[in-house]
């Protein structure tokens, strides 16, 4: 009989230790399809990352696109800058020229004018002494 007892509690023991592993199995077999769910969710963050990655890529490209462009029209806008300096110096001194030009322009035509003013006066005095003459005759 006590063989009976043992074997009926070894017996009971397996089965609660089946049961048990049953139970640790169906846990772990949630914890898996947990995981795979995790596993899958991080392969659609990975992909989207990569589609993140290869539009920075692209918006890199055209970054360096444009520092490229920006550099040619800062260097252009040197040498238009250095362009301008020179036409202005080179417009001053045309300035300057036509200024000196009128003045000497202002100078012979108020030379001019004295000169027609005595002629004026000259004409007068010779067209006064000729009806004086008239005058007398």
């Amino acid at each position: 009989m006590e063989n009976d007892k043992v074997f009926d509690l070894l017996t009971k023991l397996y089965s609660e230790m089946q049961n048990g592993f049953k139970e640790v199995n169906n846990r772990l077999d949630r914890v898996e399809e947990r995981l795979d769910r995790v596993e899958e969710r991080l392969d659609r963050v990975e992909e989207r990352l990569d589609r993140v990655e290869e539009r920075l890529d692209r918006v890199e490209k055209r970054l360096d696109g444009v520092e490229e462009r920006l550099n040619k029209v800062e260097n252009n806008q040197v040498t238009m800058e250095n362009e301008l300096k020179e036409m202005k110096k080179t417009l001053f001194d045309g300035y300057v020229q036509n200024t000196e030009a009128i003045k000497r322009l202002e100078a012979k035509v108020d030379e001019l004018s004295e000169k027609v003013d005595r002629h004026d006066i000259k004409i007068q005095v010779i067209e006064g002494g000729k009806s004086s003459r008239r005058k007398a005759k």
